[in-house]
């Protein structure tokens, strides 16, 4: 499991690994209010944990990994793989103040069973079919105004797509305490916070032997 927390230097491909940027990408934002009514949006921010109201969310990223080579026959090797993320703030404040520190927990699982589109995708199927332990755990501590790169490294995962055939039915980010309200945005570009604009990037480094 890797852990990023603030100020650490955010992992990248290291010389002389080659880097490619998978950008096509699925997402799918899960709701559960206190009534227990679920929802789902491929259009929302990419958002994890519980806001003000009582609505739970979470959020699922699916890579199309399909793209990557594997390395079997060629002269590569295939390195590191990172999700890269922005955590850009929220107003999401029981007190009001933005200056508020935070400390929020967001674990990735994989997915277990296979799905095509975001038709296919409810709260009671990712609840269903996910990996009980997670493949990555991010820590981000900050004031509510944001600012905080984010990678989420799942080489060993993406490894296993694309080496040893294991189907790729991408990842759900759970937030580790759903019953604090506070809820966490996460982005991939700090301008905007439509993920159809702005996805999450999987890099994937890669080095020739």
């Amino acid at each position: 499991i890797d852990i990023c927390y603030k100020e650490v230097e955010i992992k990248e491909c290291t010389k002389p690994s080659e880097p490619t940027d998978v950008e096509e990408v699925t997402t799918v934002v899960l709701t559960k209010d206190e009534d227990g009514n679920t929802a789902v949006n491929d259009d929302e921010t990419l958002s994890h944990g519980k806001n003000l109201n009582g609505v739970v969310y979470r959020s699922v990223i699916k890579f199309d990994t399909s793209t990557i080579e594997s390395t079997d026959n060629v002269e590569k090797t295939l390195e590191e793989s990172f999700i890269h993320l922005d955590y850009l703030g929220t107003e999401e404040s029981p007190s009001g103040d933005v200056e508020d520190k935070i400390t929020r927990t967001v674990n990735v699982y994989k997915i277990t069973e296979t799905w095509e589109s975001p038709d296919d995708i409810t709260w009671d199927f990712i609840e269903e079919n996910h990996d009980e332990t997670p493949i990555a755990t991010v820590v981000i501590e900050e004031t509510r105004l944001g600012g905080t790169k984010v990678t989420i490294d799942i080489s060993d995962t993406v490894r296993s797509w694309v080496e040893e055939d294991e189907p790729n039915n991408g990842v759900v980010l759970i937030d580790d305490n759903e019953d604090e309200e506070s809820l966490l945005p996460l982005y991939a570009d700090d301008d905007t916070a439509v993920p159809d604009e702005y996805p999450p990037v999987l890099q994937v480094c890669e080095k020739k032997v």
